[in-house]
């Protein structure tokens, strides 16, 4: 089967999504958020990899970043 590309214009997309009804919309605003934080979690994991960190060694200096921040915080 030949597959086909179409342009849309993003006010075509915008005028598309003004038609839809709340539960609609909703259903694309979560897909869009699941996709998106998705990314960021194979963004993390593969800098995990790249540079060598376990992590205990994460959870080690979010520890240490957290202290530093209520100290600062205290003063």
């Amino acid at each position: 089967m030949a597959k086909v590309a179409v342009e849309i214009d993003p006010a075509q997309i915008e005028t598309a999504i003004s038609q839809l009804n709340e539960r609609e919309k909703w259903k694309i605003a979560n897909n869009i958020i699941s996709e998106q934080f998705g990314s960021v979690i194979n963004k993390f994991r593969k800098t995990i990899k790249r540079k060598n960190l376990t992590y205990s060694k994460i959870d080690n200096v979010v520890e240490k970043a957290r202290m530093e921040f209520h100290e600062k915080k205290r003063s």
